[in-house]
């Protein structure tokens, strides 16, 4: 991914609309009523304290008081309060599987697998209550293990729409592998730094990554 002049290639970050025109009415309600839930859970995680009073205060059946639904409208939309109060991963591996797609049709797998991400991750934090959860979920250890498990689901479909590509080369499976454990990480390793920084613009950093790892591979061959 570098340039004729020896410069890092950035791919570029196309802001979608996780929620905009193209869905369809019942597709709409739906998403008012998880912005409902959402907003009234992380509004009383706030007043309840915030980082562990919070958590253990802010109970599902709280949450579905102050949104005025049931239980069970609850787990129609979440299958947890820490979905709300943080992330949820279900939804956000299928937004981004969805930019991922659309990417790889005309981007080579390591270059669609950093646009989507950063696509992705701009779009979600340019809310601000998805913001405040974004930023919440990377530094909670209340979300650490559910945090794990998400980022091992998603990479986990990365590799294989990305191996669906590769056919049918030999090995396909390990080189999706190696494709997501590499840029991913990269992609990983500049979001934590980002969260600690946050006056640092994102793409930078992965550019900084990105180019360090090509400088990498560069000096081993």
């Amino acid at each position: 991914m570098l340039r004729g002049d020896g410069e890092q290639e950035m791919p570029r970050v196309r802001r979608l609309s996780l929620q905009g025109s193209k869905l369809t009415r019942p597709e709409r309600r739906r998403e008012r009523m998880r912005r409902r839930i959402i907003e009234e859970a992380v509004r009383l995680y706030h007043e309840n304290g915030g980082e562990d009073a919070g958590v253990q205060a802010t109970t599902v059946e709280l949450i579905c008081e102050h949104a005025d639904i049931s239980i069970r409208t609850f787990f129609r939309y979440f299958d947890s309060k820490l979905d709300v109060i943080y992330l949820d991963y279900r939804q956000a591996l299928k937004e981004l599987e969805e930019i991922f797609v659309e990417r790889l049709q005309s981007e080579p797998p390591p270059k669609a697998l950093i646009s989507a991400s950063l696509a992705h991750v701009s779009t979600f934090v340019s809310d601000e209550v998805n913001r405040d959860r974004f930023l919440r979920a990377m530094k909670s250890a209340h979300f650490s293990e559910r945090g794990a498990v998400g980022r091992m689901r998603t990479d986990e479909r990365l590799s294989e729409l990305i191996e669906g590509r590769l056919k049918p080369q030999p090995h396909g499976a390990l080189r999706a592998r190696a494709i997501v454990a590499t840029y991913r990480g990269v992609f990983d390793q500049a979001l934590a730094l980002w969260v600690e920084q946050p006056n640092e613009p994102l793409p930078e950093l992965v550019r900084i990554g990105l180019a360090t790892i090509e400088a990498t591979f560069a000096s081993t061959e």
